[in-house]
């Protein structure tokens, strides 16, 4: 993954929710544009005879319309990270040295030595961490109100890519040194690694903790980071990519959580105000920062024109055409019919539909459902067909995001 990409999507923020493949490396794979996504026009989803098609057609014209509008935006975007990527090279240059803000601060300190991940711990600078972290959130803030209000990027998204650059090291260096986790943000949001964070962010707000909440803080850590260990030894050759995922960042979401109550109101805020608070992408301090390297936001008008488009890539993506497609068709029913009333009826905030600041329990239980059908598809399957290892490895989770 392009290391701009990690911590915050920042460079994806222009295009927001609802473009881009449910399917990791649709776009690549399949010589389309990746942030198309399928519809029941597509060949794929069943012909022109197929009745879905009249009620599709409106859907199809205004959402090429989003699709050039979001173009436009991006190429604003750009201009504007252009403008900025001189000064982030420069930044970087300071970054590696050791410190963002110049001049010296005290020494690194490790608070939560995590076990076995205790030499990498010691070799992280809390202090550059912690500075990042508490100047950085107040500036996402600012960007998610100029996307909010159809603004340009405040001049702040430079300050945020030279802090994220901070984070990027800690979150690379984690992944590198074998911390667990799904890619540099699961790295970076490791029970052990989000103890230290806890702490370092906080004492740089000038909100430290207490002895007593450092004496809790600790103890979480230790228990779930003990669960944690038994889950990753807990799976075999057969568990899905999907399922990981969901243990993974329930653990975290528990540590989150954990965290949220042994803290004051204050504290939570400098962590993560509640205007960010349980955002994919903008909450520092959230399993969203893993979700959001997997979210593939799915915009449909209605249930029927929903399953149509899931059809169509879960057929083209796993070549599961032919005499299987029925089967497919019957899961992908059985999908949709069963997803929970927030994701096929209530249309999205926005937030959600203008910014992308997905909510981390939307995503949460659009990947639940998600793990439920690719377990029916693969008991429908024969045990050697060539498509189960690839449904057992997609880590990508299709998300609905109902626009009528």
């Amino acid at each position: 993954m392009d290391t701009r990409t990690l911590i915050v999507a920042l460079l994806c923020l222009a295009v927001g929710a609802g473009l881009g493949w449910f399917l990791a490396g649709g776009g690549a794979e399949h010589g389309t544009d990746a942030g198309h996504l399928h519809t029941p026009e597509d060949p794929a989803a069943g012909g022109a005879e197929d009745p879905v098609l009249d009620s599709a057609t409106a859907v199809e014209a205004n959402r090429a319309k989003a699709l050039d509008d979001a173009e436009e935006t991006i190429r604003s975007l750009s201009a504007q990270l252009e403008e900025a990527r001189a000064q982030v090279e420069r930044l970087t240059a300071d970054a590696e040295a050791g410190r963002l803000a110049g001049g010296k601060t005290e020494a690194a300190e490790t608070r939560y030595r995590g076990g076995r991940f205790e030499k990498t711990l010691q070799a992280v600078d809390w202090e550059e961490a912690g500075q990042a972290l508490s100047r950085m959130t107040p500036l996402m803030g600012e960007v998610l109100t100029s996307r909010l209000e159809g603004k340009q990027l405040p001049p702040s998204v430079g300050d945020i890519q030279k802090y994220n650059g901070a984070l990027v090291k800690i979150a690379l260096k984690a992944q590198q040194e074998g911390i667990p986790g799904s890619g540099a943000n699961g790295s970076f949001t490791h029970v052990a690694v989000v103890a230290n964070l806890v702490h370092a962010t906080l004492k740089h707000a000038g909100l430290p903790l207490s002895a007593a909440q450092e004496e809790k803080l600790a103890a979480l850590a230790d228990e779930l980071l003990a669960e944690d260990e038994k889950r990753l030894a807990s799976y075999g050759d057969d568990t899905l990519a999907v399922s990981k995922l969901i243990d993974e960042t329930s653990i975290k979401d528990r540590f989150y959580a954990g965290v949220d109550a042994l803290v004051s109101d204050e504290q939570r805020e400098a962590l993560h105000p509640e205007s960010l608070r349980g955002r994919c992408s903008y909450d520092l301090f959230s399993s969203g920062l893993v979700w959001a390297q997997h979210v593939a936001p799915q915009r449909f008008a209605d249930k029927e024109q929903l399953a149509a488009m899931l059809v169509a890539q879960v057929v083209q993506r796993y070549g599961l055409g032919g005499d299987r497609k029925p089967v497919v068709e019957e899961v992908v029913a059985a999908w949709v019919a069963a997803l929970p009333r927030e994701l096929v009826e209530q249309v999205p905030d926005d937030l959600e539909a203008k910014t992308g600041a997905l909510r981390v329990s939307r995503v949460e239980a659009a990947a639940r459902a998600q793990q439920r059908a690719f377990e029916r598809l693969l008991q429908r399957l024969p045990a050697d067909d060539p498509a189960a290892p690839k449904l057992r490895a997609e880590a990508m989770v299709a998300v609905p995001l109902h626009t009528p």
